[in-house]
């Protein structure tokens, strides 16, 4: 019972943290060319979270991490998922891309059922059902007809589809080390793979070269890949080592909402129909873990 609490409260937080990632991503597009974005999105949080690793003591599970098997899991999940998803949010935008994102658990449970690792209870069924409704009603707006389709939608849908498969297989083929080592050498890796496919965008010129080094853009730039990316990996890999992947990821779905009770902060509206969605993500996480101790293993255990 108390690693579900804990997952659940690391979850959370984990999902408020890594709201700030959208309307920071909008604001950053304007003068960044989405393939450089994602570089400075990834690198900056790969570096200090290696460092607090270090500082913590785990730099040896750094060096004995399965570079080969990280570099396909990581860099193919991680990395060519944040290319995806940062050029779907530039096709599309950011109400459209927190809808797709709502199919995370159900992409998940479906994964998990088909390679056997998870059966997919009436309870865990309802729970999804119950979350992408909610994040639906938390995306749309009353007043209008609903998102544009732009193209950035198939993009969305394909970077699910890669991260939901990395966050599973970072949980059960990348052995048992602390979160935060585990999370750091997947953002080291993650990093090296989309640094050489810029790499390779700019050395045959597909890509313009577009970027904004003013004080205001390096700090969103900062704030994007220390705390929204890198901080979040850690907590994500805690959250879905405690709950499971499909569960952990319920809590996405309330991603729209806390996007949501950003810009009303800022003087934005908030409708009813959206506090419906998060009750009814709220819900969908809760009867999600109705079944747990008879379904869901217990906690992965940690290498000392």
């Amino acid at each position: 019972m108390r690693s579900l609490i804990v997952g659940n409260l690391v979850a959370l937080l984990c999902m408020v943290l890594w709201a700030t990632s959208f309307p920071v991503t909008e604001l950053l597009l304007r003068d960044w060319h989405p393939m450089l974005l994602v570089p400075a999105r990834l690198v900056p949080g790969a570096l200090v979270i290696l460092l607090i690793t270090i500082l913590a003591g785990q730099g040896k599970t750094i060096r004995q991490a399965p570079w080969g098997t990280l570099l396909r899991i990581a860099g193919l999940g991680m990395g060519a998922g944040t290319i995806l998803i940062v050029w779907a949010q530039d096709y599309s935008d950011a109400v459209t891309v927190s809808i797709i994102l709502t199919t995370m658990p159900l992409v998940s449970a479906v994964m998990g059922y088909f390679s056997g690792s998870e059966r997919v209870t009436a309870a865990l069924g309802l729970g999804i059902v119950s979350a992408i409704a909610g994040g639906a009603l938390i995306s749309l707006k009353p007043e209008a007809a609903g998102p544009s389709l732009r193209g950035g939608e198939v993009l969305a849908l394909a970077a699910v589809i890669l991260w939901a498969w990395f966050a599973r297989a970072a949980v059960t083929r990348l052995g048992r080390p602390p979160d935060l080592a585990r999370a750091s050498y997947s953002m080291l890796a993650a990093s090296a793979a989309v640094v050489a496919a810029t790499g390779a965008a700019l050395l045959t010129g597909t890509i313009e070269v577009r970027y904004d080094l003013s004080p205001s853009s390096i700090g969103l730039v900062l704030w994007l890949g220390i705390m929204a990316n890198g901080l979040t990996m850690v907590f994500w890999m805690t959250a879905s080592r405690l709950l499971g992947v499909t569960v952990a990821s319920i809590h996405l779905n309330g991603v729209p909402f806390y996007v949501i009770l950003m810009a009303l902060a800022v003087g934005g509206t908030i409708y009813t129909s959206q506090v419906w969605g998060a009750c009814l993500v709220a819900a969908g996480a809760l009867l999600a873990q109705l079944p747990a101790r008879k379904r869901a293993p217990a906690a992965i255990p940690l290498e000392d």
